[in-house]
């Protein structure tokens, strides 16, 4: 169902598969996929919501991790919400015991503070 939604590029598909089948690997990755999708076509608080429904379900978050909270913490950032993104990088600073990450070949600080 997944696989056929993404060749087909139907997000209504995806939809259905991200509702229905949460809790499963297809679940996670429409999920994914769906607030990718939100991201890419300007619409920074569906993909935040989506990508922090990944980041609160247990076992899920080191799939994807650290693209995850980065997304995730762009999307909160580009819908207004600096303190939820600053929350989701902190986590992600604490969760992964990383001071910094590996950015387009430069290192870039997880500080608490900018």
């Amino acid at each position: 169902m997944l696989e056929d939604g993404l060749k087909a590029h139907d997000l209504e598909a995806i939809a259905v598969v991200a509702r229905r089948y949460f809790h499963t690997e297809a679940g996670h990755d429409a999920t994914y996929r769906l607030a990718a999708d939100h991201a890419d076509h300007d619409r920074p608080l569906l993909a935040a919501v989506g990508f922090e429904r990944l980041l609160s379900a247990p076992g899920v978050p080191q799939r994807f991790e650290p693209f995850l909270s980065v997304r995730c913490a762009a999307s909160w950032l580009r819908a207004g919400f600096p303190e939820k993104a600053k929350a989701v990088l902190t986590e992600l600073r604490r969760r992964s015991g990383k001071t910094s990450l590996l950015v387009a070949g430069r290192e870039v600080s997880l500080a608490e503070e900018p």
